[in-house]
């Protein structure tokens, strides 16, 4: 059992941390708090505690945990982690913000390297690559220059979020380079909290491709082509993916996105002739294809130098999920 005085102390200091926070908004910050303090009186039920002492700022708080009882869904431990992880990751992130937001996606960008975001961001850029996936992603960013602050509207989910500029250039746990793609994650992780959970996540710490879609577009879904001889294929696509099908990642409104989960590995070579190796359990945005190569970017860095050239037949042998639909069939011809 834990000590009154051990489990006192850790909710000071870690509430402390999260109150000096100032990259987090005061409502953010007193969720975080609260969630916290929910969990922790969980805990203290659970370990036979009466009742804790908080000294928070000068503060004097009583919780009696006899009179609060236990609230089912708080002490939800993948959310406390996900809290946690993104204080540390602020700290831990070697990425820079880049530039003030503008309200359009016009700058390369590159993943965070604490962040597991790559579902997003690849589908961030796959609309991005497309006349009316840029679209969309303009119309639903919102610059106020005189506040200083960014509204982004997930057309999806018909949510909006506004976040002021240092909030913005605080979350350095997101991607680098444009911030109108960083002011994008802040929305959807804020989607993602306010739901509790979606796609069975607490955060934007891992999704799959279509679920970037529907959030950012109300459209996309479960459009996915699997390589032949992969374990998918044997139970949903005995053909695998075709040539034709890779033809068919030239249309201007085609939304392509790609990733691998199994076990493999595989090489291919950027647009400078270097060297890179295919990851697995990454996702790719797919920019085109011609007769002997499939060209992808790699959330990691989206300039136009590290377009990757993967060879046909390497590409419909590594990767196993392909996420793709059609804005145009959505949208109508006219543009």
């Amino acid at each position: 059992m834990m000590k009154p005085e051990k489990l006192f102390m850790n909710i000071v200091l870690l509430i402390s941390d999260i109150i000096q926070e100032r990259g987090l908004s005061y409502d953010t910050r007193a969720g975080y708090v609260n969630h916290i303090i929910d969990a922790l009186v969980e805990r203290g039920i659970e370990e036979g505690l009466d009742d804790i002492d908080l000294n928070l700022r000068g503060e004097y708080a009583r919780i009696n945990l006899k009179a609060e009882g236990k609230k089912a869904g708080f002490a939800d431990e993948e959310k406390i982690a996900s809290y946690v992880n993104t204080l540390i990751g602020r700290i831990n992130s070697n990425c820079n913000y880049g530039t003030w937001p503008n309200g359009k996606i016009d700058g390369d960008f590159s993943q965070s390297n604490v962040t597991g975001d790559c579902w997003l961001l690849a589908s961030i850029k796959a609309l991005a690559m497309s006349p009316k996936g840029l679209k969309i992603l303009n119309d639903s960013i919102k610059v106020n220059d005189r506040d200083k602050t960014v509204t982004v509207t997930l057309k999806g989910v018909g949510k909006s979020y506004t976040f002021d500029f240092y909030e913005l250039a605080a979350a350095r746990e997101l991607s680098s380079g444009d911030l109108d793609v960083r002011a994008i994650e802040m929305a959807v992780n804020e989607y993602f909290r306010e739901q509790g959970y979606v796609n069975d996540q607490p955060d934007i710490n891992g999704n799959w491709m279509h679920v970037a879609y529907n959030i950012l577009t109300g459209q996309g879904g479960w459009d996915h082509w699997y390589p032949k001889g992969s374990k998918a294929d044997a139970l949903l696509n005995s053909d695998g993916i075709t040539d034709a099908q890779i033809n068919n990642f030239n249309k201007s409104n085609h939304i392509v996105t790609v990733a691998t989960v199994d076990a493999k590995t595989a090489s291919a070579k950027t647009s400078t002739g270097e060297t890179v190796e295919l990851h697995t359990s990454h996702a790719y945005a797919v920019k085109g294809s011609d007769k002997d190569y499939v060209y992808i970017v790699n959330p990691w860095d989206t300039r136009n130098e590290e377009v990757i050239k993967v060879p046909r037949e390497t590409f419909k042998d590594f990767f196993d999920d392909i996420d793709e639909f059609d804005l145009s069939k959505i949208f109508g011809q006219c543009f």
